[in-house]
């Protein structure tokens, strides 16, 4: 058992978990609301918005948190009505607090302990473009810079997190024309301008928490709005129907080979979707920021009433 200071900095830390918790349970219902409806967004609104989305539920627990702090610090009796918490001065390892605080950690351990292993993952396939291709010279292609992989599997793709590089594959190279080659590259080229690849694994970072499948929604309605985004790069040099065609073309070279690496081809992310954006693009740029500040005041005080509910009920059941 812990008396005193470091009992409070514990019991303040479970707080901080219910709250994510609860934030995230509460964000996993309302996705089912509003999942259909982000499509009406343009890309850079969406990925605004679920960037917004996976954020709120941290920085909804540090709020709650700073509520319960000031309840149990300080006299102030409206935050007592809604964010009370017994015995904060004492911590018990044996206790649920206990239980869920250590289980957090192991996961949060397991989770990170899964990132690293993908991003090792991800430099050995970068070290076997580099050195298994037999290629080790960039080329340059109307000042684009890019790898080209003798393969003749057709592929285009930017790979590596912190320093990305675009890669081209022989066999893709070949079936294009100059047009298309210069569209394929140039939207390989707004993907490392908009730093996409490690937007992508933090996002995924963020996301861990959400129930498998909405993870994997949400998720790919990011990629989605990321790949929407450089098509749209692109179609501000080039006509819209130019790349929506060579979106068609590279798809469908694509479907007559598998690919073994694990990057995302250009042509291989939601082509029906981002053609139908290319051609008749989303009006809606502005997110409806009254109702957005209504339902995350909402959240949080669902989330603080929700936080002391359980903590009680769960007391009274225990009752350490």
């Amino acid at each position: 058992m812990i008396i005193g200071d470091w009992a409070l900095v514990f019991n303040l830390a479970s707080i901080g978990l219910m709250g994510l918790f609860i934030a995230h349970a509460l964000q996993s219902i309302g996705w089912l609301l509003i999942k259909k409806k982000l499509m009406a967004l343009c890309p850079q609104s969406r990925k605004n918005l679920l960037l917004s989305w996976v954020v709120s539920p941290f920085i909804l627990s540090l709020v709650v948190t700073a509520f319960f702090y000031l309840s149990i610090t300080g006299s102030h009796e409206i935050l007592n009505n809604i964010a009370h918490w017994h015995h904060a001065y004492v911590f018990n390892f044996n206790s649920w607090h206990g239980f869920l605080l250590v289980s957090f950690i192991l996961y949060f351990l397991w989770k990170l302990f899964l990132a690293v292993r993908q991003w090792r993952s991800q430099r050995s396939d970068i070290k076997s473009l580099n050195l298994l291709s037999g290629v080790h010279t960039g080329r340059r292609c109307n000042d684009l810079n890019y790898f080209l992989l003798d393969s003749k599997s057709p592929a285009a793709f930017v790979a590596g997190i912190i320093k990305p590089k675009c890669y081209l594959t022989i066999g893709l190279k070949q079936q294009l024309s100059s047009n298309e080659l210069n569209i394929v590259l140039k939207h390989e080229k707004a993907h490392i301008d908009f730093k996409d690849a490690l937007s992508k694994y933090l996002f995924n970072l963020l996301t861990i928490f959400y129930p498998s499948k909405i993870r994997l929604q949400i998720k790919q309605n990011y990629i989605l709005a990321l790949e929407q985004i450089a098509d749209q790069e692109v179609s501000k040099s080039y006509k819209a129907v130019d790349v929506a065609s060579t979106l068609v073309k590279v798809a469908r070279l694509q479907k007559m080979h598998k690919s073994q690496l694990s990057f995302c081809h250009f042509g291989s992310e939601h082509i029906s979707l981002r053609v139908e954006q290319l051609i008749a693009p989303n009006a809606l740029t502005v997110l409806p920021k009254g109702m957005s500040i209504i339902g995350i005041i909402l959240m949080m005080l669902v989330t603080l009433s929700a936080i002391d509910a359980s903590h009680h009920l769960v007391e009274s059941l225990f009752n350490h």
